[in-house]
């Protein structure tokens, strides 16, 4: 059976499952077994995973999230989870490993609200999922936070003192002048202390009204940030003054409105006086490799 086949392979380190219809229940004891990953379909089954190297897991689930046990859930480092729509249950799953440093959640649609909970989380990815109401993150070693899905709420990121980058992809929404602002504003406050902040949003709906922006309050030490609108209202100039009278710390700027792109340099002139100068011979900086960017890439096929 399916135990007895791992067990013939004593040194195998990456087990990956692609079909577990006919597996209800599944056994891996390997010691030296390091990743699992499964696209698991039952309801009502159960996984248990016994090995002291353990160290990374991935799960897809097609409807209910199932019983995992792992024996040495302490040294699990590495989640990724799809497709869990329950809530509670995703919790469950996930605070069952308490030292994670990194932890994908993919294609949960069905989210309220969304607590995060790691001492030592490190990177977080939140790929195509709808959490109406609220993430909430208490996370204080995260480095990276990227998330891709419709418009929702952060809370606790301010308080994220090792927070570097920060990635938003907003899917299309419909979202008044009044709301997007106050978001953008909110969003601009509380990653301040992250060294770079990516703002994706893709809609039609949403606009950078330029004399709107100089009603936010100023926002000091945010340093790099990448703002993508896919409506053209305003012209390049118009918004890059309005960004860095509000944002006296800034010192490289991608702003991309409608299909253009555009690469600044934030400068000090003689008088004391910020100016955006834009980079032309060389107007690609080095970004952070993205976990979120790598994967909507496989998506589209890229």
């Amino acid at each position: 059976d399916f135990k007895d086949l791992i067990a013939a392979c004593p040194r195998i380190e990456k087990l990956r499952v692609l079909d577990t219809r006919e597996l209800h229940t599944i056994v891996v004891s390997n010691p030296h077994l390091k990743f699992f990953g499964g696209n698991l379909s039952c309801s009502n089954g159960k996984i248990r995973i016994e090995s002291a190297e353990f160290d990374s897991l991935e799960f897809s689930f097609t409807k209910y999230v199932c019983k995992v046990e792992i024996t040495s859930a302490t040294t699990v480092r590495e989640l990724t989870v799809g497709n869990a729509n329950n809530q509670e249950a995703l919790m469950h799953l996930i605070n069952k490993f308490p030292l994670l440093e990194k932890l994908i959640i993919h294609d949960c649609s069905r989210l309220q609200n969304l607590h995060i909970s790691q001492p030592n989380l490190a990177s977080l990815v939140l790929m195509d999922c709808t959490v109406v109401q609220l993430i909430r993150l208490t996370t204080p070693k995260l480095k990276s936070l990227e998330y891709k899905g419709q418009h929702t709420n952060f809370e606790g990121i301010e308080d994220l003192e090792e927070l570097e980058f920060v990635l938003l992809y907003l899917e299309p929404v419909d979202m008044d002048t009044y709301w997007w602002y106050k978001w953008i504003r909110d969003i601009l406050k509380s990653c301040a202390r992250s060294k770079h902040l990516s703002v994706i949003c893709n809609s039609q709906k949403v606009i950078i009204i330029p004399e709107y922006l100089k009603h936010l309050v100023s926002i000091t030490d945010m340093e790099h940030l990448e703002l993508e609108i896919k409506t053209l209202d305003a012209t390049f100039k118009e918004v890059t003054d309005e960004l860095i009278s509000i944002l006296p710390d800034l010192k490289t700027l991608s702003l991309t409105l409608g299909s253009t792109t555009k690469y600044f340099q934030i400068r000090i002139d003689e008088d004391g006086d910020l100016s955006a100068e834009e980079e032309v011979h060389n107007p690609k900086p080095n970004r952070r490799v993205s976990i979120l960017r790598s994967m909507i890439s496989k998506q589209i096929g890229e």
